[in-house]
């Protein structure tokens, strides 16, 4: 990892628009190595343009946290959130650095420590967990550098089509009221709110006057 200070000035986690879904960023998500462990492995047709605009239009109207991470002002990677309990106030965090270019720098902890500091702080959340498959190592990394705890590993609960085979996955947590961020940069990385907490924040503001 590169020195922390350094990486961290240049993250930025802006919630994606259409803007943002470029020809490079439809290409990360149809790499082989970098589709490998995520969700839509499983889906058997390449992904569109149209289908990544159509993810983030799903986000918004479901309300669901998906920042894009920017370095040095361009698009690297995400952060998101698939499953969340407002009730129980735990959420889960995924995330990927698409640009091979900048792999192995140590952005990925910066910037999900900066998302999981805004989910505790600005949206109140008691547990932020992740889960990621045994052998993907890096995602792994990731996530004890920022003091999460393992607190399970689930057995053949992850299928991987493309090798026809089942793998473990690993859970990991943090409790809001013990997380202590391992950088101190992670607190100077700018994390923006989604447009539909801006909105719920002006409807709450008409409420209170």
């Amino acid at each position: 990892m590169d020195q922390p200070g350094t990486i961290a000035k240049e993250i930025r986690l802006n919630p994606l628009t259409d803007k943002e879904v470029t020809p490079d960023y439809v290409s990360w998500l149809n790499n082989p190595e970098i589709r490998r462990y995520l969700g839509i492995r499983h889906r058997r047709e390449p992904l569109k343009q149209e289908d990544v605009i159509r993810f983030l239009e799903d986000c918004e109207s479901k309300k669901r946290h998906h920042w894009g991470i920017y370095y040095q002002g361009r698009h690297i990677g995400n952060v998101s959130c698939s499953a969340w309990s407002r009730e129980n106030r735990w959420i889960d965090i995924s995330y990927l650095i698409g640009d091979r270019n900048v792999q192995g720098r140590g952005i990925a902890t910066l910037a999900v420590g900066a998302a999981m500091r805004y989910l505790f702080e600005r949206r109140e959340y008691h547990r932020v967990q992740a889960g990621a498959i045994v052998e993907n190592r890096a995602s792994i990394r990731v996530m004890e550098k920022l003091r999460m705890r393992k607190d399970a590993q689930l057995r053949g609960n992850a299928y991987l089509p493309a090798e026809n085979r089942f793998a473990d996955e690993v859970i990991y947590s943090a409790l809001k009221e013990e997380w202590i961020p391992p950088f101190a940069e992670i607190n100077d990385i700018p994390v923006l709110p989604m447009r539909w907490e801006k909105t719920n924040t002006k409807k709450e503001s008409r409420c209170k006057n």
